[in-house]
């Protein structure tokens, strides 16, 4: 659990929870903002998350921010789709 402020560290183990997930992205090395896939694309959580607190917090907050940030992205492409039809 030490390694769990390392970013080099945290990208891997993040691969290795989340399927689908290659790394993380950081705003800083306590903060993280985003993601990439495997198809590298990128997604840019809407609130970055940060890791100074226990790993089982900034995890679930993570998922949490994930699904979120994935919600909102897709309907935010409906809209737009919408408005070209």
């Amino acid at each position: 659990m030490g390694q769990m402020k390392n970013p080099e560290y945290l990208a891997e183990f993040m691969a290795k929870l989340f399927e689908g997930l290659e790394g993380l992205k950081f705003k800083t090395s306590t903060v993280i903002e985003g993601c990439t896939s495997k198809t590298k694309e990128v997604i840019i959580l809407d609130e970055p998350i940060s890791i100074k607190t226990t790993p089982e917090t900034w995890l679930k907050k993570f998922e949490t921010e994930m699904k979120k940030t994935m919600y909102s992205n897709i309907n935010k492409a409906i809209l737009e789709y919408r408005e070209f039809i």
